[in-house]
């Protein structure tokens, strides 16, 4: 019998290859299989990565191997991060960001397109591949960058850091939305806001904003950003970054965004204590992490109340000047700084000497600190006139609080 011949697809080899059945059907042939396709696990792969590869039939004989084929290629899926996180977009990291640029001419890329860092990265649109910071300024255009973290807690407060820039077209047409959303929200690049968001000014329901609600927009050099927020329950979050574009007139640069590499500062409050070590009062803080704070940082300190016999008086710095005597103090922060909350014991009266000279004037005399500090002894001596004695001391509720003269 003559051989029978027939084309198999790349698609179709692939299939072939990959099945473990002992018989194939192709072409209405059932085709049994005369040994095992060589199977090869490949490990320590990176995710988020896309990896290429070419692929040969190999037969017996080197005349009978078939010619490479085009490039073929895989990504592996996106592993959420963990925090805390902080990221210069350095080489080599680009897997830590998802990037979901569609089809569109203009892509976020990281890159050295468009950076103020020493790295000389970012995080920026182009329209040429990540070679520049430009964009074409005709089509509709949605784009997204994000990142995941696995481990949000809801009884914390976090801190999002950048510098942004983004010129575009003048008014609500070409700019950045910066939004902390849940793990299931899912990112289609396309022309239209994602679900939920019916204007420029607009939050998708549970998307948390990191922009204060507004676009970042209309502006050519960098400008700084800080936020604080909480999630409404531990979990996993993303943060993601939005470039929005209409199809009319605009200009360069479009979004770029990059992670300072400059000093960080930490905030370090000192309450008062007593001989014993005990804290006198106490403080809260916005933001409740006084730690790894950048320049310009806003921090605001309230004073909590006082232990009993104690009362608040002010704050100081490492000097001793005087901050504020306020029930908060407010601040923007340039330095490492140390703050002390200062709180002094109550004063309080002896009036044994008063009742002894209005109530018993002429038996004797009372003599010893009339205002002593909570806490602090007091001393007082009884000096019976000439034809008296002295009997005993009481407190107010008439019980004897001794017998002796003198009294401690």
């Amino acid at each position: 019998a003559s051989a029978q011949q027939f084309e198999l697809s790349l698609e179709k080899a692939l299939e072939i290859a990959l099945s473990d059945n002992p018989t194939i059907q192709v072409a209405g042939l059932e085709i049994e299989r005369q040994d095992w396709v060589r199977k090869q696990t490949i490990g320590s792969l990176l995710p988020n990565t896309t990896s290429w590869f070419d692929v040969m039939v190999s037969c017996t004989g080197a005349a009978a191997d078939s010619r490479w084929s085009e490039p073929l290629s895989f990504t592996t899926e996106y592993q959420n991060l963990t925090l805390p996180y902080s990221t210069v977009f350095a080489e080599g990291r680009d897997n830590e960001w998802k990037l979901v640029n569609g089809t569109h001419a203009n892509e976020w890329h990281i890159g050295t397109a468009a950076s103020n860092t020493a790295n000389g990265r970012g995080l920026y649109i182009s329209n040429d591949g990540g070679v520049t910071n430009a964009y074409t300024n005709s089509g509709n255009c949605v784009v997204y960058a994000y990142a995941g973290f696995s481990n949000f807690e809801a009884a914390k407060q976090y801190t999002v850091d950048f510098d942004w820039k983004s010129k575009g077209e003048t008014g609500n047409y070409d700019f950045i939305r910066v939004w902390i959303v849940p793990d299931d929200a899912e990112f289609a690049a396309g022309t239209s806001y994602p679900s939920g968001m019916t204007g420029v000014l607009e939050n998708p329901t549970g998307w948390i904003a990191i922009d204060g609600s507004a676009p970042l927009k209309n502006v050519n050099e960098w400008q700084h950003k800080t936020s604080y927020f909480t999630v409404p329950a531990d979990g996993a979050y993303k943060i993601v970054f939005m470039w929005r574009q209409d199809n009319s007139t605009g200009y360069n640069p479009p979004a770029a965004i990059v992670v300072r590499e400059s000093d960080k500062y930490t905030v370090t409050v000192n309450v008062a204590k007593d001989a014993e070590n005990n804290a006198l009062g106490s403080y809260t803080s916005e933001p409740a992490n006084l730690v790894n704070l950048y320049d310009n940082a806003s921090v605001t300190l309230t004073r909590g109340e006082a232990i009993y016999g104690y009362h608040f008086t002010n704050w100081t710095d490492n000097n001793g000047s005087v901050l504020g005597t306020g029930a908060s103090l407010s601040f923007t922060l340039h330095s490492d700084t140390i703050v002390n909350v200062n709180y002094d014991s109550n004063q309080y009266t002896s009036t044994a000497a008063m009742v002894a000279q209005q109530e018993s004037e002429g038996w004797g005399t009372v003599s010893g600190t009339a205002t002593v500090n909570f806490n602090l002894p007091v001393t007082l001596t009884a000096t019976p006139a000439v034809g008296y004695h002295f009997v005993n001391w009481t407190n107010s509720a008439d019980a004897v609080s001794g017998t002796e003269e003198t009294l401690t």
